[in-house]
C-alpha cells in the first residue's frame, strides 16, 4: 500500500501462512488468516468479518482497477454515447487512424436476429432486473469477429441495439457496417477507445488500467500513438497508470517509454517467469538503444529456440 512516498506492506501470503505488515499485525487478524480457506481470497475474507483496515484496500481492487483482456471489450457504448464529449472522442480517433469509418452508431434490431440462444437472451434480461441497471451489453463472438448489443429495459419492453460503424460512400451516402465485418484492427480499436476516454477524463483519477497485448492487430504507429496521446495529457499532479504487455519491440525506444517504466518477462527454466526493470539494469543508460542491446542478449528475456 502506497503512502504518498512511501510503501507500507499489508500483508504476504504464501501456501502455509498469511504474514502482516508491522500495522496490520494484531491477534484479530492472524484469526481471521488461520480461518481463511486455502481457495479462499484473504482480502475478501477480512472485509466480510469487518476487519475494515483492510477496506481501503479492497475498495482499489474494487473500484480502481481495471483489466482489460485479449478478446474483452471495454466500457458501455450504451451510457457513453448518450455523452457528446464521448461520440466527439470515438468518432475523431476512428478518423484519425484511417479506419475509413465516419462514426459509431446503434441501430435497433429484433431480438430473433441476435444470434445466441434463447435462454441466454433471458438470462441476460433477468440480470438487468435483479441489478437494477436498466440494461446489458453482451459479447457475441463468431468466425468473423464479435457483435456487441445493448439490451434496454428502461420501457415495458426490452430493446435490442447493435453497435455498428458508419462508412461514407464515393457518392456521400453513408453506409452502416456491422462490427464483425470491419477488421480485426479496427474490432480491437472500437473495443478499446472507451477505454482512452476513461483515461483522458479527469474523473478517473486514481485508476489503473492493465490491458493484456495491447498492440494486439495494431501498426505499431497506432501503439505507440495510443500510448503518446495519454502521456501527453498525464502531468506530475496526474494519478492514473496505464499498465500493458505488448510484443511490440518497436515500443523499447525510449524517445516515449523511459527505461524505468520498461520491464521484460523472462521465462525460466522451471516453468516460471522473471520480471526484469530496464530502469535498474546496468546495462540500460539513458543513451543506450534499448532495443538493440535487447536483441543482443543484454538484459535477458530474449527467446533462444532449440
Amino acid at each position: 500500500m502506497r503512502r504518498t512516498r512511501t510503501t507500507e506492506t499489508v500483508f504476504t501470503r504464501s501456501l502455509e501462512r498469511c504474514e502482516f505488515g508491522s500495522s496490520f499485525k494484531t491477534d484479530r487478524n492472524g484469526f481471521i488468516a488461520s480461518g481463511t480457506r486455502k481457495n479462499q481470497l484473504f482480502l475478501h475474507n477480512a472485509v466480510s468479518q469487518n476487519a475494515d483496515e483492510f477496506r481501503p484496500v479492497y475498495d482499489w481492487f474494487a473500484r480502481k482497477l481495471e483489466i482489460v483482456g485479449i478478446e474483452a471489450q471495454y466500457g458501455a457504448f450504451y451510457l457513453m454515447l448518450l455523452r457528446d464529449d464521448f461520440r466527439e472522442f470515438i468518432d475523431e480517433r476512428l478518423r484519425r487512424y484511417g479506419t475509413g469509418i465516419s462514426r459509431l452508431l446503434l441501430r435497433e434490431v429484433s431480438r430473433e436476429s441476435i444470434n445466441v440462444t434463447p435462454d441466454f437472451l433471458e438470462d441476460c434480461l433477468a440480470s438487468i432486473s435483479e441489478d437494477d441497471a436498466r440494461f446489458a451489453q453482451p459479447q457475441v463472438n463468431g468466425p468473423a469477429g464479435s457483435e456487441i448489443y445493448v439490451i434496454n429495459l428502461e420501457s415495458d419492453e426490452p430493446t435490442f441495439q447493435k453497435v455498428q460503424l458508419a462508412h461514407a460512400s464515393s457518392d456521400g451516402r453513408e453506409v452502416a457496417f456491422d462490427l464483425s465485418q470491419e477488421s480485426m484492427g479496427t474490432q480491437r480499436l472500437v473495443k478499446l477507445l472507451p477505454l482512452f476516454f476513461e483515461l483522458a477524463s479527469s474523473d478517473t483519477e486514481g485508476k489503473v488500467y492493465v490491458v493484456d497485448e495491447l498492440d494486439r492487430s495494431f501498426h505499431t504507429a497506432l501503439t505507440c500513438d495510443l500510448v503518446s496521446l495519454f502521456l501527453d495529457g498525464c502531468s506530475e499532479s496526474t494519478r492514473k497508470q496505464l499498465i500493458f504487455t505488448t510484443h511490440d519491440l518497436l515500443l523499447m525506444r525510449q524517445k516515449r517509454i523511459r527505461r524505468d517504466e520498461q520491464w521484460i518477462a523472462e521465462n525460466l527454466d522451471n516453468n516460471g517467469t522473471k520480471l526484469i526493470c530496464m530502469g535498474s539494469h546496468k546495462d540500460a543508460r539513458v543513451d543506450t538503444n534499448l532495443l538493440g542491446a535487447y536483441q543482443d542478449g543484454a538484459f535477458g528475456g530474449y527467446p533462444q529456440f532449440k
